[in-house]
């Protein structure tokens, strides 16, 4: 799930200076210029006989296109390069643009080509393997969606076995389809099932991340569970969204039904792995873990509980949330 916006950062400022990148986004920019030059683009709709038809709209300022072409040619490479929340304000000023035309196709038609300029397929899949080496450089191995699912980059074979999904969806706001801070790395389950739907979900944050982003059990199930080891199946995983729309788009809580055996693997090694036992297994293996006892916790629990975690293994969400519920309770 959610990314501290200094790895964004860090990763555009790599991708600003890699040759390949440069002259792509140049690339662009020289298409959107020739567009403006030519004044015009064509499109594809339908005559009266549902025949499929090619017309041509003109750039105007009354249409709203010379001015959406205008703003986006001036500002590319900023609109490319920028972190998410300035790319939210690139979103405003867009969103101040109205597209006005008879036939809507045209509007489809001149998003598509806004898109055919930017070319995105060269970003995800050319052969300089541009989107390959940003995400390389994010270091994220799990969806930061479902956090369910693992991606995977390739090294070698520069291959990623990952999804960019595009936040802000590409059919709406072609403007920022090669926007690095637009793209996430998702599984395939996740980009499919959000679709062009937009999610109220930025992934990355400046300061700490979205606490109303987080799982739980009940605690009567917990205080059940480690009273009398209720069945692993009556546990409930629960997720509070927030005003996010990703229990409502991506079904999180019924995904995790599927995995209450996480929850409970986690609540019987809590119960028997308690702080004074890590630290008599961490004093008694101090040669096998040295002086990093999260070692020995990413041996018992999976993950080591730390947030830094969360984008690294699968269910790390889950069992960070859970353990800091189990200290609230304790402490409660």
């Amino acid at each position: 799930m959610q990314i501290n916006n200094s790895k964004l950062v860090a990763a555009i400022a790599v991708m600003k200076l890699n040759p390949g990148f440069i002259r792509f986004m140049n690339a662009g920019k020289k298409k959107l210029e020739k567009l403006w030059s030519d004044g015009s683009f064509t499109y594809i709709t339908e005559n009266i006989n549902k025949q499929k038809i090619k017309e041509q709209a003109q750039l105007t300022s009354v249409n709203g296109f010379k001015p959406y072409l205008e703003l986006l040619k001036n500002n590319i490479e900023d609109i490319m390069t920028c972190d998410a929340e300035k790319l939210m304000n690139w979103k405003d000023r867009f969103d101040k643009i109205r597209l006005r035309y008879p036939n809507q196709d045209a509007i489809k038609g001149f998003y598509k080509c806004i898109e055919e300029k930017l070319n995105y397929k060269e970003l995800r899949s050319g052969n300089n393997n541009l989107l390959f080496e940003f995400y390389a450089l994010l270091k994220v191995k799990v969806c930061v969606y479902c956090n369910a699912q693992h991606i995977i980059l390739l090294n070698e074979s520069k291959i990623a076995r990952l999804q960019a999904d595009h936040n802000l969806p590409k059919s709406k706001y072609p403007c920022f389809s090669v926007s690095l801070a637009n793209l996430y790395p998702t599984c395939n389950n996740c980009n499919h099932q959000k679709s062009d739907n937009e999610l109220n979900y930025c992934l990355y944050y400046k300061n700490v991340p979205r606490k109303d982003l987080k799982f739980s059990v009940p605690e009567k199930l917990v205080a059940n569970f480690f009273s009398t080891e209720i069945p692993e199946e009556d546990l409930a995983i629960e997720f509070d969204p927030g005003d996010s729309k990703l229990e409502e788009v991506l079904h999180i809580s019924e995904m995790y039904e599927n995995h209450k055996d996480y929850a409970a693997d986690f609540l019987r090694k809590r119960k028997v792995y308690t702080e004074s036992y890590i630290e008599s297994l961490s004093a008694s293996f101090q040669r096998l873990f040295g002086n990093n006892p999260d070692q020995l916790k990413r041996m018992v629990f999976g993950v080591t509980l730390n947030e830094q975690d969360i984008n690294q293994r699968v269910f790390s969400k889950l069992l960070i949330d859970l353990q800091s519920q189990l200290d609230k309770m304790k402490t409660g």
